[in-house]
């Protein structure tokens, strides 16, 4: 099976036990992956946005998981989605386009509804 990961989760509570969830144009599909196949592959599982994986598929109580065996980091097959010249870094969900200050708020002017520049309120 091969997606994009949405989710990655390793509760304290499960013994090292990661559990990731992968989503191609049919749905998602629930990953399991052992502490030990987790040390083996941490550097596809961490920086992968796009991820191959072979496993058993588990079927148990009604819940379906894929018991993952090995991992591929396919990241970079997303950059050949699209035809323009586009940077070749990836994205970050947590990267801002906007200059921000010490304490993390934009430095953007805040704009209104109307399109007129307001100042903001200071709560320190």
């Amino acid at each position: 099976m091969a997606g994009l990961i949405t989710v990655r989760q390793r509760p304290g509570t499960a013994k090292g036990v990661l559990f990731m969830t992968l989503e191609d144009e049919t749905g998602s599909a629930n990953l399991v992956v052992w502490q030990a196949l987790f040390d083996k592959y941490r550097k596809e599982i961490v920086q992968s946005k796009l991820l191959m994986v072979f496993g058993k598929l588990q079927i148990a109580n009604g819940v379906t998981h894929l018991v993952v065996r090995q991992c591929f980091n396919l990241s970079v097959l997303l950059r050949s989605l699209t035809e323009t010249d586009l940077p070749q870094t990836l994205a970050r969900g947590d990267e801002t386009t906007q200059p921000v200050n010490y304490d993390g708020r934009s430095t953007a002017p805040a704009v209104s509804a109307e399109g007129a520049f307001h100042k903001g309120r200071n709560f320190h």
